[in-house]
């Protein structure tokens, strides 16, 4: 990787991190919790799950040690030398409301007074991304128009800008200045985070009855989503996927469930000209969407249908004639979000280091958790036939891998907000082991991300049930 590449990285995983995180730290603050050498998790008044949440990704930025029993109110946090070096400047925390309410003005390109953020050490620079990742992302999206005065002159001071235009560093954040899509797309969910932190831990309705979402700008997390798909994900699915279609009895149906708008059903389509496409969504907007892009496919369907009730789409399939024998499962970053349900089986012993967290703000215990996806394994085996499910899914990685790579990762900001959002996010190696136990094998297998972030962080498997 260049120089160039390497520091607009750099940069631009500092800013995901302060969008997603000078939010809770300014909770902290206020509460005269930021720089305290040591506390005890269960002093503090709150949501335990969420604030375990938290602990662990400070854990993984690696600001903060975590002694005794993880996620549990006797383990101890240590603000490390490192961490206080960082919070040393907390005072400037105060700005991240004002920068928040105006993160998603900027996004869409509306007119705001940009205030300045004094630079005085890290983590006022950290906080330049509810600033600077507003601006890229609109830049990005529309490159027709001009960037505004005192836009190009906080970008000139980063380095991207010059006089003359974008330096050979900034075209390189430009052109990857889609990955703002996702701290942006959680701005619901962060501007409620006191409320999470500290407050009624179930005022964030993940689902309405009708299927809509309150944890995510849906519309924005499905273009991060398919940024994700073309950029990286598009040619590892594909070496899986092409052979299925040139044996001698190739899958008639392919349903991606959780299609989001269905680009990339379309585009495997593309490649199984003869086969019928069809998209499940439980998100009424993500649904209407797909069957927008599935228009042009003949006999294409775009269904309601959640991943969790694997019967219930089995049934919506019925009406429409379709013949399970001849289905090819694909699903791609849904998994860890399926609603989480308490395991038939409980109390067992987990190795998880993940910490998720339930709608009621607490952590699920590992084992539960670890049953949970066996569970839901065993729930969609009926289903699955001879060709198989595609799954294409983002894992969690431990804090110890992540402080490896901390100026590459996006690790403890990935985690974090699928924990605020009570998604499950659980370990590359955790998820096969359950997939395994629960009598499903990888017949074929690929690994994502150590070329951006210095380690694995999605998988790609060919499951047979």
């Amino acid at each position: 990787m260049k120089a160039e590449a390497r520091i607009s990285w750099r940069k631009i995983v500092g800013h995901v991190h302060g969008l997603v995180l000078g939010a809770s730290l300014w909770q902290f603050e206020r509460r005269g919790l930021l720089g305290n050498r040591s506390f005890q998790a269960g002093e503090i008044e709150g949501n335990p799950g969420y604030l375990h949440a938290l602990f662990r990704a400070l854990d993984s930025l690696g600001w903060v040690e975590r002694r005794g029993p993880l996620n549990t109110p006797d383990m101890t946090v240590d603000w490390n030398e490192r961490g206080l070096e960082i919070i040393r400047d907390a005072a400037c925390l105060e700005r991240v409301p004002l920068l928040l309410e105006q993160a998603l003005d900027l996004a869409e390109g509306t007119e705001v007074d940009i205030p300045t953020i004094h630079r005085r050490g890290p983590l006022a620079d950290w906080l330049l991304g509810h600033q600077v990742g507003p601006i890229m992302l609109g830049a990005l999206l529309r490159p027709q128009e001009p960037l505004r005065p005192e836009a190009d002159s906080l970008l000139c001071e980063l380095g991207w800008r010059d006089k003359k235009g974008w330096t050979e560093e900034g075209h390189i954040a430009f052109l990857q200045a889609g990955i703002y899509h996702y701290p942006i797309s959680y701005l619901p969910t962060i501007m409620r985070v006191e409320e999470l932190l500290f407050g009624e831990a179930t005022s964030l309705q993940r689902r309405s009855h009708a299927g809509e979402e309150s944890h995510v700008d849906r519309r924005r997390d499905i273009l991060f989503s398919g940024q994700v798909f073309t950029g990286s994900v598009a040619p590892i699915l594909l070496n899986h996927f092409l052979p299925l279609f040139e044996a001698d009895e190739p899958p008639k149906t392919i349903i991606d469930v959780g299609c989001g708008d269905g680009r990339m059903l379309l585009e495997l389509g593309l490649r199984a000209p003869q086969a019928r496409l069809v998209g499940i969504e439980y998100n009424p907007l993500a649904r209407d969407a797909a069957e927008a892009t599935l228009q042009e496919r003949p006999g294409a369907l775009a269904l309601l249908g959640d991943m969790g009730d694997p019967a219930g789409i089995v049934a919506e399939l019925a009406a429409h004639q379709i013949d399970l024998d001849s289905v090819l499962w694909v699903t791609k970053s849904v998994i860890h979000n399926r609603p989480y349900r308490r395991p038939r089986i409980t109390g067992r012993q987990g190795t998880t280091t993940t910490a998720c967290v339930n709608s009621q703000g607490h952590v699920i215990p590992g084992g539960d958790l670890e049953q949970n996806l066996r569970e839901f394994f065993q729930s969609w085996t009926p289903f699955v036939r001879k060709h198989g499910f595609l799954v294409v899914e983002a894992h969690t990685v431990p804090p110890r891998t992540a402080r490896q790579h901390r100026e590459r990762t996006l690790a403890p900001a990935l985690d974090y907000t699928h924990a605020l959002s009570n998604q499950l996010l659980i370990e590359a190696g955790l998820f096969r082991s359950c997939a395994h136990q629960a009598g499903w094998r990888s017949k074929t297998q690929s690994e994502l991300g150590a070329s951006a972030f210095g380690h694995d962080h999605m998988t790609v498997d060919h499951f047979l049930a």
